[in-house]
């Protein structure tokens, strides 16, 4: 959100989407496995029903390259 105001210029936005880039994607993981690691065991039925209406979506965000 903040690359627009640290960078003026589209290269100093690049240098700032560059730095923040691996650190964001391995934060993205971490968020994926401890929604699905606390969503099935405590609530399965909540689980099922999610996860069967997003079946779609999930598998085309998997699967694109």
């Amino acid at each position: 959100m903040l690359h627009t105001i640290v960078g003026k210029t589209e290269i100093e936005r690049r240098v700032a989407l560059n730095t923040i880039g691996p650190w964001w994607d391995g934060n993205e993981v971490w968020l994926v496995v401890a929604g699905r690691g606390h969503v099935s065991p405590l609530f399965p039925t909540w689980y099922a029903t999610m996860f069967s209406a997003l079946y779609l979506a999930l598998l085309i965000r998997c699967c694109s390259p």
